[in-house]
């Protein structure tokens, strides 16, 4: 398998659009809450891995028929097929 990428630059794949909702009241909120918890950089990152480790279904996995993709329906619904980390990595800044 040969993955071409859409872009070679990462920050093409973190503009704000309607999918990557990080400026969502919600988003914010949270990316804000774990940012202050964490000690530095590294410990933001593994942070937010883990809440949407722990707290986001993948919709198929939990066979939801209704199918959320923006980061603040999938922090509403609890489950989704979007990464909602990225939008929390986004809202800090971080690459």
């Amino acid at each position: 398998m040969n993955i071409v990428p859409y872009a070679n630059r990462v920050d093409e794949y973190l503009k704000h659009d309607d999918v990557i909702d990080y400026g969502n009241e919600a988003v914010e909120k949270l990316a804000d809450t774990l940012f202050q918890k964490a000690e530095n950089e590294l410990a933001f990152i593994k942070s937010a891995y883990e809440f949407v480790r722990d707290n986001i279904s993948h919709s198929a996995d939990i066979n939801e028929d209704i199918i959320t993709c923006a980061a603040s329906e999938v922090l509403k619904a609890g489950h989704g097929l979007n990464g909602v980390y990225i939008q929390k990595y986004k809202k800090m800044d971080t690459p």
